[in-house]
């Protein structure tokens, strides 16, 4: 039997063929983390599990990611929002159509009128033996959608992936980045496929565009930093305040935020979100502070609180990370033996260079997930998303269980409420609305395509958003990709 590990990273490289774009605060280094995870499982999981991620190269990290929802401190939201919650019970079906999932027509006005909640996505189709970027053989291309928070899904816009192509291309690919509630346009990211002849890797600097929603026009963002392809180049992996943030893969990398440059120290994870606010920036285990663009600290690899890694924003000063006793260079101990826990580290006693002093959350025992690092997610003030596998005296690199969200609430873990009906799916994103967790799962034993539900933190009915699509592929098989990219309105 394939090792989890190898049918993750199996999983991404179909997203990748299929989706050479890449958003912030994404699955990037899942690629990596779990190629280094087949290297040095030993170490990986003998050292409470904690990923260490090798760089490799933001032109091969750009290719290999899915877009995952912003922070809420993004851009701007339209200064003439929606009004109210629109009413979908008149909603008219359309017809069932291969590689989409149910979607109705959507009502004039419509786009103009929703609210936070709503989660617009973009579907391309791809069958499992499907070997490029561009679906053969199936009616669409890439078609934009839109889902009520109640799971009412409408059809917005089809788009023509081979339409306005730089020279040498085949294929045009749109990642959806941000879109505001009552906004007629979005924020996404365009990758082209070179043609085999060319080589190279086309969408090593990607730019920005403004989607028309209502015709699928493009116009380039005046966000763009416009500096042409370029592998070490700038790339976005995240937004504050509205600006977006840029990295360069240099040694030691960059980032760029409101014109302000930033020299980072080494990252084991490359993982960039915001905080809660929007003021900080979580950069793999370092704290920057975007207003006065300076390092603010990193979280501790030796010291009183052992070895830890980032897993989420635990607040809005605040870091929660797991930690253990065994520096996970050293492959020694079991994970269970490494006392591995969850500890929270205030920003402001990560500033000055002193080894911080954190406070437990929880200790992690028998039964307990061990955060895995690429789903985890900040949902509230003291609530965080962890997507891992459940840790037993035994476990080692033999354990295939799939890995399970749970919410930590405080130093109490509760379950999440299971939001796909399919055996042995595992959360590949994550974000939070309205009281409710929005999951997009995918199996985690075989190819297949994303689900996106809601359910309620709190526990309860779970929700369908944006489901499989229908019918077969033109392989005859099932569908490896569906849902491509999605963006949570706030």
């Amino acid at each position: 039997m394939a090792e989890l590990d190898e049918v993750l990273d199996a999983a991404v490289e179909a997203r990748r063929r299929t989706v050479r774009g890449l958003s912030p605060d994404d699955l990037a280094g899942l690629a990596a983390r779990v190629r280094r995870r087949r290297l040095r499982r030993h170490v990986l999981e003998a050292a409470v599990a904690v990923p260490v991620v090798v760089v490799l190269g933001f032109g091969a990290w750009f290719g290999l990611g899915r877009s995952a929802p912003l922070p809420e401190t993004t851009r701007p939201a339209p200064t003439s929002g929606p009004t109210a919650t629109p009413d979908t019970s008149g909603a008219v079906l359309l017809p069932e159509e291969d590689g989409l999932p149910v979607l109705h027509v959507l009502p004039d006005g419509l786009l103009e009128k929703v609210g936070p909640g709503w989660v617009l996505g973009i579907y391309q189709p791809t069958g499992s033996a499907g070997a490029g970027p561009a679906p053969t053989g199936t009616p669409v291309a890439q078609v934009v959608v839109l889902a009520a928070p109640d799971g009412t899904a409408y059809l917005v816009e089809r788009l023509d992936g081979r339409a306005d192509l730089v020279a040498g291309a085949t294929w045009r690919n749109l990642t959806l980045i941000d879109w505001r509630p009552g906004s007629t346009t979005a924020l996404v990211q365009a990758a082209v496929q070179p043609a085999p002849e060319v080589g190279g890797d086309a969408s090593a600097y990607l730019p920005l565009y403004d989607l028309d929603l209502r015709t699928g026009g493009l116009t380039p963002s005046s966000l763009d930093l416009g500096l042409g392809q370029g592998e070490a180049g700038p790339q976005l992996v995240s937004f504050a305040q509205g600006e977006p943030v840029w990295v360069e893969g240099s040694q030691p990398p960059t980032m760029t935020y409101r014109g302000a440059r930033v020299t980072l120290p080494e990252l084991l994870t490359w993982r960039f979100t915001t905080s809660p606010d929007g003021t900080l920036l979580l950069a793999g285990d370092t704290v920057v502070d975007l207003e006065t663009a300076t390092v603010v600290g990193t979280l501790p690899r030796s010291g009183a609180d052992g070895y830890c890694t980032a897993v989420s924003w635990w607040a809005a000063d605040a870091l929660l990370a797991v930690c253990s006793d065994i520096d996970p260079s050293l492959g020694q101990g079991a994970p269970l033996g490494a006392h591995p826990r969850l500890v929270a580290f205030s920003t402001d006693g990560l500033r000055g260079g002193a080894a911080p002093s954190g406070t437990l959350v929880r200790a992690l025992g028998e039964g307990d997930p061990m955060p895995f690092g690429w789903a985890d997610a900040w949902m509230a003030e003291h609530e965080v998303l962890i997507v891992g596998r459940a840790l037993t005296a035994g476990t080692d690199t033999g354990n295939e269980s799939c890995p399970v969200p749970v919410l930590l609430r405080d130093g109490d873990l509760q379950p999440l409420p299971a939001g796909d009906p399919r055996a042995g799916t595992v959360v590949f994103r994550s974000a939070s609305a309205e009281g409710r967790v929005l999951t997009e799962t995918l199996p985690c034993r075989a190819a297949g395509a994303s689900l996106l539900s809601s359910s309620e933190r709190a526990g309860g009915a779970s929700t369908e958003l944006l489901g499989l699509p229908l019918g077969r592929a033109p392989d005859g098989g099932g569908w490896s990709t569906g849902l491509t990219s999605w963006v949570l309105g706030r």
